[in-house]
């Protein structure tokens, strides 16, 4: 019984880091990374501190790094993709099809392209005039991703969400522009 409620714990911690990687929100870690399938461990282990997350793959080989290694299946890249950590799962939905799916259950709701954004500012201002917010955003299951950059957008901090893509590139969040290499990673940590 006992390491069924490690599991329970595992999955609970890797369920927050998840949160806090999509939605760019710090609570429980300072930072969160999250590696592709593929990508190389070694970087990662020598900046991530006690403080962070490492969400890995269930593939990956061994993380001898500091902070919390959170083993995760699937992957969050496009529209429809799923990504587990134990049984909880989440589902990465473009801004514009939410409206449109069925949500069933945790989904991370992303801006992926211009046409998304302009679909948020529309929804935002007619939120604002009237008060009427779009259904999918109201669903407590939905996440939008990225929110932390959306409410002080001027306000100037240190990457929190890093994705690290296989080829050694480094993203911010789930549709983040590549912003350097892996080989830079310190730089760019310490760069608001």
């Amino acid at each position: 019984m006992r390491s069924d409620g490690r599991a329970v714990e595992t999955e609970r911690q890797g369920a927050r880091a998840l949160r806090e990687w999509i939605t760019g929100e710090r609570r429980d870690y300072a930072r969160v990374f999250l590696l592709e399938p593929g990508a190389a461990t070694e970087n990662v282990e020598g900046v991530a501190g006690p403080d962070d997350a490492v969400l890995l793959p269930v593939e990956c080989g061994a993380y001898d790094g500091q902070g919390a290694a959170i083993r995760y299946s699937g992957i969050l890249s496009d529209a429809g993709d799923e990504l587990f950590i134990g049984d909880r799962g989440v589902e990465l939905q473009d801004y514009v099809a939410a409206a449109f799916v069925q949500i069933v259950g945790p989904t991370a709701v992303s801006m992926v392209d211009e046409t998304g954004w302009q679909a948020f500012l529309a929804d935002a201002d007619l939120a604002r005039r009237t008060g009427v917010f779009p259904s999918a955003l109201l669903d407590p299951r939905v996440l939008l991703a990225d929110r932390s950059a959306l409410t002080n957008p001027t306000e100037l901090v240190t990457p929190s969400a890093i994705r690290v893509h296989r080829d050694g590139a480094i993203g911010l969040g789930i549709g983040g522009e590549v912003v350097g290499r892996v080989d830079d990673l310190p730089t760019l940590l310490a760069t608001p």
